[in-house]
């Protein structure tokens, strides 16, 4: 795993409650190659962790083989992957809002609307999501959202190709 530190350190206050799932956005054509795969997780990891004017981060993003980097220490920092956001926790039972103080964001790869995730990614995101549940237990897998759960109308990631039941599956497979 690739380790970034270039980023608005905003210490992190209290329990981690969940994680919010996103996409990148990027590769609006419909076949990329893997070369290309592997340059956009490179500038998009490296971006995430870089501070402008229109400042945005993630703790990790996952490429297209797997590959994944950590771009912001969730043990002592919070990121800004969120913007306006809130949901209903049922374990909390509370409305949650301001989703970058309380979870840790993930970035896929990709455009969740034009391509399907590869095995790789769904994997890698199975096994992180366990290891953030042992490592932080306050996170209850039902608050293992997408963007769009969060920010209903103003967001659509992961992605209307994002297969839940098949993230869910593997996930136990690593909870087990």
């Amino acid at each position: 795993m690739v380790i970034i530190d270039g980023y608005d350190k905003r210490k992190r206050e209290g329990d981690w409650h969940g994680i919010v799932i996103h996409h990148t956005g990027i590769g609006e054509r419909k076949t990329i190659s893997a070369s290309k795969w592997k340059q956009l997780y490179e500038n998009i990891t490296a971006y995430l962790g870089a501070k402008d004017k229109n400042y945005v981060s993630a703790h990790y993003t996952i490429g297209r083989e797997g590959e994944t980097a950590q771009v912001i220490d969730a043990e002592k920092y919070q990121s800004f992957h969120a913007g306006k956001s809130e949901h209903w926790c049922g374990h909390h039972r509370r409305i949650i809002s301001d989703w970058n103080r309380h979870a840790i964001g993930i970035e896929l790869i990709g455009d969740g609307n034009i391509h399907e995730y590869s095995e790789e990614q769904y994997k890698e995101l199975a096994r992180l999501c366990a290891n953030l549940m042992d490592r932080y237990k306050s996170i209850h897998p039902l608050n293992i959202l997408g963007h769009e759960a969060i920010s209903p109308g103003r967001k659509d990631d992961p992605g209307l190709l994002f297969d839940w039941h098949k993230f869910y599956k593997l996930l136990w497979s690593y909870v087990s």
